[in-house]
C-alpha cells in the first residue's frame, strides 16, 4: 500500500511541473525587437608605430534586408590617452546577425612599458537591448 502513495505522489510532481507554463515563447528574428552584445569581450594587442585596426564582432537578435549602423561609445575606467584610439560605429551588414565595430589604436601617445585599457560600451538602439555590453581592450606600445 505504501508503495502505491509514493508511485502516485511521484506522478502528481511530474504533472505539476511539467504543466506549470504551456504558453510558447515567441521569437521574431526579422520584425522583433533588436538586441545587441558584442561576440568577443576581450582583447590584448601589442600597437606597433604603424597604428592597427581591432576588429570587434557584434551580434544581432534580428536580420533585415537593408545594412544596419549602431553605435559604440568610451565606457568607464580607461586608461588610454584620448589621442591613441578612434571608436567606429557598428555595421551590420544586410541579412547577416554578425557585424563588426572598427577601433584604430596608433602609438603616437603611447609610453613604452605601460599598458593601457580601453573599455567600449554598446548603445541601446531606441527601443532595444544590450547584452554583454562592454568589450575591454588591453594594449601597448609594441
Amino acid at each position: 500500500m505504501k508503495i502505491d502513495f509514493k508511485i502516485i505522489f511521484i506522478a502528481l510532481l511530474v504533472c505539476v511541473f511539467t504543466a506549470c507554463d504551456d504558453t510558447p515563447v515567441v521569437f521574431d528574428n526579422v520584425d522583433g525587437k533588436v538586441a545587441l552584445q558584442f561576440a568577443t569581450r576581450t582583447f590584448n594587442v601589442s600597437v606597433p608605430t604603424a597604428g592597427i585596426t581591432v576588429v570587434v564582432p557584434v551580434s544581432v537578435t534580428t536580420i533585415s534586408s537593408t545594412s544596419r549602423t549602431f553605435t559604440a561609445a568610451l565606457g568607464s575606467g580607461s586608461t588610454a590617452p584620448t589621442s591613441s584610439y578612434t571608436i567606429g560605429a557598428v555595421t551590420i551588414p544586410a541579412g547577416s546577425y554578425v557585424g563588426t565595430l572598427n577601433v584604430d589604436l596608433n602609438a603616437t601617445s603611447l609610453v613604452s612599458g605601460l599598458s593601457y585599457t580601453l573599455p567600449i560600451k554598446l548603445i541601446a538602439p531606441e527601443g532595444g537591448n544590450v547584452f554583454n555590453e562592454t568589450a575591454t581592450i588591453k594594449f601597448n606600445k609594441g
